[in-house]
């Protein structure tokens, strides 16, 4: 989502200094795919002050040639008030907390420049948690050292901490939270770990042994397995955003379409939501929640 609001920030400018340009000029200029094109000037048609018309972005997408008929003042600088501007400064000092998603020492010095246009009563700060930001500095360490790194790890379906040797490649950040991509000795995969889960953290003396190409990233989930759950919303954060393919809300509820690792995974986690949680598909994960649930009443009379 955040490399998507870059991109959007920096599309509609072009756009409207570039008029009819196609969808492949446009993939190019930016380096991304004709379909991500489509999906953010999608997201840029329903970009604006209200839900009208007239009050959002107006592009017209004929035969892949593009033209933004009206981007709301959206393609120049934004004077701001000062209530504006401090609601800015809160974004900007939450930002300065996630060193995955932008550098940290560039947002500070944006942030000092807003600040001293303000009054002293003004000045806001959000700080985030203190040993996620350690954490993460040392992740980023380690990447640039190429060096392992042994996590104490809260997978969020037991009460059992996990301890794993990973080799980090690569920090992302989706919905507020970061997430280490890395190699995992103990699963002789690619996993995505959330960095506010890890418990504890050391950079080995250990070098990394495994290449991992960019474009691995992206086929990570493929041999995952395909799920449909319905779920409540307080429980979407424990699914990884980036293998979420469908969402959907009916009659109150969420259902939503996925990959998950192995049907143990999900069925732990089904048996750990107390009803949060339900697999609609595939019925292999209903009969292994069903045979987790027997055992567990077996062991615990």
């Amino acid at each position: 989502m955040a490399r998507d609001i870059e991109l959007l920030i920096q599309m509609l400018p072009w756009l409207c200094a570039n008029p009819g340009r196609t969808v492949a000029e446009v993939a190019k200029e930016f380096n991304i795919s004709t379909r991500q094109v489509y999906m953010l000037l999608n997201l840029l048609r329903e970009t604006g002050i209200g839900l009208y018309y007239g009050e959002q972005i107006e592009i017209t997408i004929e035969d892949d040639w593009i033209q933004v008929n009206e981007a709301l003042n959206l393609d120049r600088p934004a004077r701001m008030n000062s209530l504006q501007a401090t609601t800015l400064l809160a974004g900007l000092s939450f930002l300065e907390q996630m060193p995955a998603l932008a550098d940290s020492g560039e947002v500070r010095e944006l942030i000092d420049k807003i600040s001293d246009l303000l009054a002293p009563e003004r000045a806001v700060d959000v700080v985030t948690s203190t040993e996620e930001q350690e954490n993460i500095r040392d992740i980023k360490s380690a990447i640039a050292n190429n060096m392992c790194v042994r996590i104490k790890y809260a997978s969020g379906t037991t009460t059992v901490d996990s301890y794993r040797v990973i080799e980090p490649k690569l920090l992302t950040t989706r919905d507020n939270r970061t997430y280490v991509r890395a190699y995992c000795h103990e699963a002789s995969g690619l996993r995505s770990f959330r960095a506010d889960r890890i418990v504890t953290l050391e950079v080995l003396t250990q070098p990394q042994s495994v290449d991992v190409e960019p474009s691995a990233f992206s086929d990570e989930h493929n041999n995952w397995v395909p799920v449909e759950v319905r779920l409540s919303r307080e429980f979407l954060g424990e699914f990884d955003q980036s293998t979420i393919t469908n969402l959907r809300e009916i009659e109150g509820a969420l259902h939503m379409s996925a990959r998950v690792a192995n049907l143990n995974w999900l069925a732990s986690m089904v048996l750990s939501s107390g009803g949060g949680i339900e697999i609609l598909e595939p019925i292999q994960g209903r009969e292994l929640v069903r045979e987790l649930a027997n055992t567990w009443s077996a062991n615990n009379p």
